[in-house]
């Protein structure tokens, strides 16, 4: 009896340990709450600028002897293109500066909880970077931190045709979104009304108004709350359960409110460490006179237009330089010359994910 006793718990505590959570993000500290000055000068900034393009790069991992790849690249541009399927509507959208593979077998089984920093080297400059493991035990995925400049992402994550969201959902969280459960470590509910004495949506939770309160009480297939919990003053929650920042059924999520997309355009226009991630809407190159490229990766990229060689500079890229372009329109004009040699390269391609 004993015996069968202890082979019940094991396996009980074996389907528990094994279960796989959204991500792992909680807020910390105190909640980043814009004023209501802030928030009307940025809306000036904001009708001006966006939509805003951010750029991404994506480093998928694979073991030392190059198998075992955390994900095909058919499924990571299915993942990316849903991704801009869902920020399109909040005039956010996307240039993917590339997709590479490192060899390395511990960061293919990435344990976040202890090897966090272990990505840090592995990050592209001037990119969101998004990093694919085979495994990310115990998760879908991470953001490290909110707001933040990379994010990791479970293979199975990005190989699953029902998981549509995952990396929508952890990319929120990069542009400063807290979850719409968010409980500020249990010491600030949120409470479900938005008026009289039991409002407090401005200060907990996702600290907006238009998401409604969430308990993270579940959601069926059919995207209905499932939970039946009530807040501090008694009030049956009614989460939105297809908001891309709750939890619930993966599938249902496709949506951000309009505060949710303020929110990230604010950070996307105030952070140090976001806003240099944005495209420019157009870029010239070279700008001081003739220039020759001969060595290094550079990235030239824009939101709307390109322009090589405009005027009297002239670029040439030659020898080891490997450069990319990349906006809705690149034009070369006379007086381009590339002729990289062995190890060089030029890429020079439109940006399919801005409209």
């Amino acid at each position: 009896m004993k015996k069968l006793l202890l082979l019940l718990l094991t396996l009980v505590y074996t389907h528990v340990s094994a279960q796989t959570i959204e991500c792992d993000m909680h807020a910390t500290g105190k909640p980043i709450i814009f004023s209501q000055k802030q928030k009307d000068s940025l809306k000036l900034t904001n009708a001006i600028n966006a939509p805003y393009t951010v750029k991404i790069f994506v480093t998928v991992f694979a073991d030392d002897n190059g198998t075992n790849r955390g994900a095909t690249d058919a499924d990571i541009l299915r993942q990316v293109q849903n991704m801009v399927n869902q920020y399109q509507p909040q005039n956010i959208c996307f240039i993917l500066g590339g997709i590479r593979q490192v060899n390395n077998s511990d960061l293919n089984d990435h344990v976040k909880a202890d090897e966090a920093a272990e990505v840090l080297p592995y990050r592209v400059s001037g990119f969101l970077n998004i990093f694919i493991h085979r495994s990310l035990p115990g998760l879908n995925g991470t953001a490290y931190g909110i707001p933040n400049t990379y994010l990791s992402l479970s293979g199975g994550a990005i190989a699953s045709l029902d998981n549509t969201s995952t990396l929508g959902h952890e990319m929120g969280h990069c542009l400063g979104l807290y979850h719409t459960f968010e409980t500020w470590q249990g010491t600030n509910p949120e409470n479900v009304d938005r008026s009289g004495n039991c409002l407090n949506c401005s200060t907990a939770g996702d600290v907006l108004c238009d998401t409604p309160a969430d308990d993270d009480g579940g959601v069926d297939i059919n995207c209905n709350y499932i939970g039946g919990g009530t807040d501090a003053c008694n009030v049956s929650y009614a989460p939105m359960t297809i908001n891309m920042m709750g939890y619930g059924h993966r599938p249902c999520r496709s949506v951000f409110t309009t505060d949710q997309r303020d929110r990230m355009h604010a950070f996307l226009t105030t952070d140090n460490s976001l806003s240099p991630l944005v495209a420019h809407d157009i870029l010239y190159t070279p700008v001081f006179g003739n220039y020759t490229v001969s060595s290094g990766t550079s990235y030239t990229l824009a939101r709307e237009m390109v322009y090589v060689s405009e005027g009297n500079a002239n670029l040439t890229v030659n020898g080891t330089a490997q450069q990319f372009f990349q906006a809705k329109k690149v034009s070369l004009k006379s007086g381009t010359k590339f002729s990289p040699a062995a190890g060089g390269k030029v890429s020079v391609k439109s940006n399919p994910y801005c409209n």
